[in-house]
């Protein structure tokens, strides 16, 4: 959504100001890493450039959206009452907005997102997962094209896993590459490892144990809701039903304490008997 994106924009911003006033009040420390610092500056720059580009891309899409709509209309509605010339201008923006699509992302670069700042719009907290993640899926995209089963180009990329550690640009590049060039049996075969006995154990044994673990499925029922400006009145909102039609929603709770409320003695497996009102 618009929203998120203007949210990314203010964070990324917020660090290109944070790391600049580090840089002016310490470039004349003894410890000063000047090397460090103008690769952090040029990534943060760099990052900048393609949520540039993004923004013009969501304003241009936002102009030839219908109010309270996100996107625009890929179907050429015609009306018969509309003039041959409104069709014809309608038809050029919609072909227009789909060219300039497909443009910039054939010349964005998203290396600089998988880099120095990977995560950055996230919490501090979670940025050393995603840096693991991504350093595990670069590592195991070198060795891709090896014969060896899923578990030896595991044990193979531990190896190599080193240089895109030290090296974020590196990281970042092959990051881009690999989503850019290999298909989606590439995916398959990376998410497929965490599915092996081997590391299935060494989760069990490190991962830290949670309360409550449970598979729910939330029935495809009407919610009756009330309207904030008139708690009389009640809107009702219809279940999803994209594709096939309505059907229950699966989903797991997980939760680290066992809290009261979360288990309920109904035989029955619904989101609604688990959870209660």
């Amino acid at each position: 959504g618009y929203r998120s994106l203007l949210q990314v924009v203010q964070v990324c911003l917020e660090r290109a100001v944070e790391r600049s006033r580090y840089v002016a009040a310490h470039r004349r420390s003894l410890f000063f890493r000047a090397g460090a610092n103008a690769a952090e500056i040029e990534a943060v720059a760099a990052a900048l450039g393609q949520l540039r580009a993004l923004t013009v891309l969501a304003l241009k899409m936002a102009e030839i959206s219908k109010p309270g709509c996100l996107f625009p209309d890929g179907e050429k509605v015609r009306k018969e009452l509309e003039k041959e010339e409104e069709e014809e201008e309608e038809e050029e923006e919609e072909e227009g907005i789909s060219e300039v699509v497909l443009r910039e992302y054939s010349t964005m670069h998203n290396g600089c997102f998988y880099g120095r700042c990977l995560g950055f719009q996230f919490v501090p907290s979670l940025r050393p997962f995603l840096q693991t993640l991504a350093i595990g899926l670069v590592s195991f995209g070198e060795n891709y094209g090896s014969r060896e089963p899923g578990l030896g180009v595991a044990a193979g990329s531990l190896f190599t896993s080193g240089k895109f550690a030290l090296d974020p640009e590196l990281r970042g590049a092959e990051f881009e590459r690999l989503t850019q060039n290999l298909d989606v049996h590439f995916w398959k075969s990376f998410w497929n490892l965490t599915e092996t006995e081997l590391l299935a154990s060494v989760a069990s044994l490190t991962a830290v144990q949670v309360g409550l673990c449970r598979a729910l499925a939330v029935p495809p029922e009407p919610l009756e809701l009330p309207l904030a400006k008139d708690p009389t009145q009640s809107v009702t909102i219809g279940p999803p039903g994209a594709h096939l039609g309505p059907a229950p929603l699966r989903l797991r709770l997980l939760s680290y304490h066992l809290r009261e409320g979360q288990v309920s003695p109904a035989p029955s497996g619904t989101f609604w008997h688990l959870l209660g009102p």
